[in-house]
């Protein structure tokens, strides 16, 4: 195998790898998402009188943080997707 070939083989080796990464961290993010919307549920629908079992606020903030990091994870999964086509081209 020629070096320049073998440059490209180790390129797309790694960006196989960090691609995989980026797939089980999405995974993982949106498990936690449907989480924290079920828990959400939970704390929204009380009994007048009755405390929520945990700060919707709080849990509001996590939920925008946790779909900032989707988006994030989601846009870079399909930039490495997209560029993987361009250069396979």
């Amino acid at each position: 195998m020629s070096l320049n070939r073998r440059n490209k083989f180790v390129v797309k080796t790694l960006n196989c790898r960090k691609l995989a990464k980026a797939l089980v961290l999405r995974a993982d993010t949106q498990k936690c998402i449907e989480q924290l919307c079920e828990r959400l549920k939970i704390s929204a629908l009380i009994q007048e009188g009755d405390e929520p079992p945990e700060n919707p606020q709080t849990l509001l903030e996590e939920l925008e943080r946790l779909f900032g990091q989707w988006e994030t994870l989601i846009s870079a999964i399909n930039r490495t997707n997209i560029f993987d086509k361009i250069r396979l081209a």
